[in-house]
């Protein structure tokens, strides 16, 4: 029984003592009836507490939002192929039938001993029979549907489900589940301090109610440990304590909404399949049968649907540096890889139709193509455009390289390992990596006002900077608010960033829907801030490189004002065509350009010089500002500002330099490579200070003042009348440093000392 236990707990994670001891409550009852019969319930999962490498688990960033959202990574068939590989439901068909019993019998003998209502013979149940769960049907529907339907319901991985419906309860390997393990299926419902909800229980009603939740975090919606610092607990007994997580992402934070506990140190060193005092397995278990399972938690299946490129111009190039050309520009002719390449030699377009690539020589007009259609041979060759699977082609991306997959096989992939092109299976090396560049026309840098056929401007939410604030239509003014700068990068993306808030335009969560809103966000490099800008008329669409669904005004009220903006399917209509126009040139005349010239001279008094600087408190003698935490190497965004006793460290030394344009200052320290930052720019007293990624809005720049005692009052360029201040003029190691009304008082009084 102990043995058990320690394995059972392994599997279920955060609910396991309750679950045991309902479950195996029945084996002192009636041992010496059924001992024969039930004898394998004690060991039947011994074989999923298998050793599963654990050491790359981090609580932060237990797995990404990608790769939660990769709903298409399984098909139906996929799932169902999965469960029997897991298990096959013979071992219980040939135990019963060896000792000449059959199912009805194994039920019959059971519920004499038992509650009748406890178990259900038949399947007309949500709550599941004596049938593994590659077998079970559930009112007709097998388990692998409900899965399947589920993930693509909620576009929740089907992958994650799996593992949800494992570490819960044991049922993907479990030969022999019962009705209390289908009912309670995903643990939903089952807190840890009482008994399951009712109007939870079913197979089908867990796995939807699971993956709803997952969705409601993915797109933003409440969690109790959101993205940024939390307080988790290592178990549900408050006396093993708990430690501050830094949650980097949504997936991660929809995990500990579901399971509010991370492993303690014990438990990480003990592993996967061991117990630790004060150890917590759900998450570490989810993680656990994922990457053995599947594979890496960070990175989508290799079935992840195409890159959405431009229908471009590029070239491709090897991950040794040489380029993909054809041997000669006639129709059959193969294709080679050469460091000498001309630009005729070198240029492809790409051409997209749905989720698939034509892949044209320019100078030939031939296409890439495979020889008969055989990839099983896999001769790759240039051949006329004829529009079969054979001359279709999906890409996808990891990191910075592209696979170049055959519609005909998914698995066989473009292969540089003699030198020559061929098709060969998918093994993730670099003879398969590929580089694309864009050599098309681009549009300038701008910047640019985008502005609707209606002739209204794309514009920030009452003029905000925080992260998450809507892009609308306004009034073309011309102002900050409403211009961009466009940079392109070498794989023809756009990052498209507001010149006001320095922050650029994103799809909120990386949403792949219609009516996904959009919205401005800190830099991130994710394809929620990649754009695809193509010609339309006389203007462009504007597409994200996520799905390829383009940045829309709601009902085609183009002009008017206030229309928040959102994703929908690129159609073609005015609604989605967007005209960039540059501010007019105000011409001035010569007295007007030199008392503007004066005034910005007077305005702009370089009061210290760029260097670095630690800054000394007025509170108290020798505080200085300082960086939470033992090294500032350690910081991330968010790490809180405080002021300690000097002792000389990277946490209390910071880079000041000055920007005579604006007549403002950046405070950053160097080593974490973050700026002094208002959290979420909030004007508002007892605004936290903290470090963030450095993005040069006016949270993170300051205005300095000169005193008459030789101290400096610090002021944000947001509000010149909010400064920098010590949290009740603590002079304590560990007082908060905020934003606070300017007042004069020493806790707003700063000294920079040079060093």
């Amino acid at each position: 029984m102990k043995a058990e236990k320690v394995i059972y707990r392994i599997i279920n994670g955060k609910d396991e003592n309750r679950r045991l001891n309902r479950r195996y409550v029945f084996l002192g009852t009636f041992i010496f009836v059924m001992v024969a019969t039930f004898s394998f319930l004690l060991t039947r999962n011994m074989d999923s507490a298998t050793a599963v490498d654990v050491s790359g688990f981090k609580a932060g960033n237990i797995i990404s939002d990608a790769v939660m959202r990769d709903y298409t990574s399984m098909s139906e068939s996929d799932i169902q192929a999965f469960l029997k590989s897991k298990n096959s439901c013979d071992l219980k068909v040939k135990t019963w039938k060896s000792w000449g019993w059959s199912m009805s019998n194994v039920i019959t003998s059971y519920r004499e001993v038992t509650s009748p209502t406890s178990w259900h013979v038949t399947s007309t149940s949500d709550n599941g029979t004596f049938v593994c769960l590659a077998d079970e049907k559930i009112n007709s529907e097998t388990a692998a549907h409900i899965i399947y339907q589920t993930a693509q319901d909620y576009k929740i991985n089907p992958k994650v489900l799996i593992v949800l419906l494992q570490k819960e309860q044991g049922l993907i390997t479990d030969t022999y589940p019962n009705s209390f393990q289908y009912r309670s299926a995903t643990g939903y419902g089952c807190p840890d301090t009482a008994a399951c909800d009712s109007k939870y229980y079913g197979l089908k009603n867990q796995l939807r109610n699971a993956a709803s939740l997952f969705n409601t975090v993915l797109s933003g919606g409440w969690t109790n440990y959101p993205v940024g610092w939390n307080t988790i607990r290592y178990s549900p007994n408050s006396s093993c304590g708990s430690s501050k997580v830094y949650v980097e992402n949504l997936a991660t934070s929809a995990l500990y909404r579901y399971t509010p506990y991370q492993p303690n140190a014990a438990t990480l060193k003990a592993g996967f399949g061991k117990t630790a005092s004060c150890g917590a397995y759900g998450n570490l278990n989810f993680y656990a049968y994922y990457t053995d399972w599947f594979g890496s938690t960070q990175k989508v299946s290799q079935k992840a649907a195409s890159a959405i490129l431009p229908s471009d111009n590029f070239t491709l190039k090897t991950s040794d540096d040489k380029y993909l050309i054809p041997e000669k520009y006639e129709s059959g002719s193969k294709l080679i890889v050469s460091s000498n390449a001309t630009e005729e030699q070198r240029t492809f377009k790409l051409t997209r139709n749905g989720d698939y690539y034509t892949i044209t020589h320019v100078k030939s007009g031939l296409v890439l193509d495979v020889a008969g259609a055989n990839a099983i041979e896999g001769k790759v060759q240039l051949y006329a455009s004829n529009g079969t699977d054979a001359q279709k082609w999906r890409i996808t991306r990891s990191g910075s390289s592209y696979t170049i997959r055959s519609s005909l096989i998914d698995n066989k992939v473009l292969d540089t390992s003699d030198d020559s092109i061929a098709l060969d299976y998918f093994v993730d090396s670099s003879a398969q990596a590929f580089t694309l560049k864009d050599v098309s026309e681009t549009i300038g840098e701008g910047p640019y006002v985008p502005v609707t056929t209606g002739g209204k401007a794309m514009d920030i939410e009452d003029g905000k900077t925080a992260n998450g604030t809507r892009l609308l239509t306004w009034n073309l003014t011309y102002s900050d608010h409403q211009q961009y700068t466009f940079t392109r990068d070498d794989d023809g993306y756009y990052t498209i960033k507001n010149v006001y808030s320095g922050k650029v335009i994103d799809v909120a969560n990386g949403s792949t829907s219609n009516y996904a809103a959009v919205q401005i966000y800190t830099s991130n490099n994710t394809c929620a801030q990649k754009w695809l800008i193509e010609k339309s008329g006389e203007g462009y669409h504007i597409l994200s490189a996520c799905s390829g669904k383009a940045i829309d005004v709601p009902n085609g009220s183009v002009n008017q004002t206030l229309k928040k903006l959102q994703l929908y399917t690129a159609n073609g209509t005015a609604a989605q065509v967007w005209k960039f126009q540059t501010q007019p040139k105000e011409e001035k005349t010569e007295t007007e350009s030199d008392a503007k010239d004066t005034k910005k001279s007077s305005d702009s008094t370089r009061l210290l010089e760029d260097g670095t600087y630690e800054i000394y408190s007025s509170v108290g003698s020798n505080f200085v500002l300082d960086v939470y935490g033992s090294t500032a190497k350690n910081a991330k965004d968010g790490t809180n500002i405080q002021i300690y006793k000097y002792i000389n460290v990277d946490t209390q030394r910071f880079k000041v330099t000055y920007d005579s344009s604006k007549d403002v200052y950046s405070i950053v320290n160097p080593y974490a490579n973050r700026s002094i930052d208002v959290s979420g720019a909030n004007m508002k007293n007892s605004a936290n200070i903290q470090l963030y990624t450095i993005n040069n809005t006016c949270a993170q720049l300051w205005k300095l003042t000169k005193n008459s005692d030789g101290t400096f009052t610090v002021a944000s360029s947001c509000n010149k009348n909010m400064v920098l201040d010590v949290s009740g003029a603590n002079a304590k190691n560990g007082a908060n440093v905020q934003l606070y009304t300017s007042n004069g008082t020493k806790a707003q009084k700063w000294t920079f000392k040079k060093i």
